[in-house]
């Protein structure tokens, strides 16, 4: 993760993806079914909307993202990239693969044998040469064997300390994952990023 940073291409890259969270942001609230009137209560609409306020809520939304990517041109070619933070096992990664096609894929997981689980399943199901997978988490900064803590769902970069709140990173663990700025990584790549999930 030592190469230099190039600069504007890499704010140009940023400046796009941030446009593109724009717009896909400005669709959701404008066609949003969880916008509440003022005739409405909150319980009345949970009640009557309950299944969108299942566990799976989270993927209903990605793919609506996913299809206005579609619309957009963003998931045609391979010159394309869709990078997902937090494969976990690849069950969102598997709708996101579904849904664009043609992007090329690069996941991120910090968890060892998640991490090996999710990287074989998601290049046999999808092919490897569209499945990159990477053993790093995005940050602020690039570090080497940084801890995590948890495991499945509730992985983290940040140790609880002794009252359970979450402090800052331990380091220079044996089991120690690196981190990487989302910059970099989109210097790096031999696509484009379209999305960053």
């Amino acid at each position: 993760m030592g190469a230099p940073r190039r600069g504007p291409p890499a704010r140009k890259k940023l400046r796009m993806l941030a446009a593109a969270g724009l717009a896909v942001a400005w669709w959701f609230a404008s066609t949003d079914p969880l916008c509440l009137t003022e005739a409405e209560s909150a319980a009345a609409y949970y009640k009557d909307h309950i299944r969108d306020f299942s566990n799976k809520a989270d993927f209903r939304g990605v793919e609506r993202l996913l299809a206005v990517a579609r619309t957009a041109g963003l998931c045609a070619d391979a010159a394309r990239a869709i990078l997902v933070a937090g494969v976990n096992e690849g069950q969102l990664s598997d709708v996101v693969l579904r849904s664009c096609r043609g992007a090329a894929f690069h996941g991120f997981e910090i968890q060892r044998d998640v991490f090996r689980r999710a990287r074989l399943r998601l290049r046999r199901d999808h092919g490897a040469a569209r499945v990159a997978m990477h053993r790093a988490a995005w940050s602020d900064a690039a570090a080497a064997k940084v801890a995590y803590s948890g495991e499945g769902e509730t992985a983290s970069l940040f140790v609880p300390d002794e009252r359970g709140r979450f402090g800052d990173w331990a380091r220079h663990a044996a089991d120690g994952v690196a981190t990487v700025p989302l910059a970099d990584v989109a210097d790096r790549l031999p696509q484009t990023p379209a999305l960053s999930l």
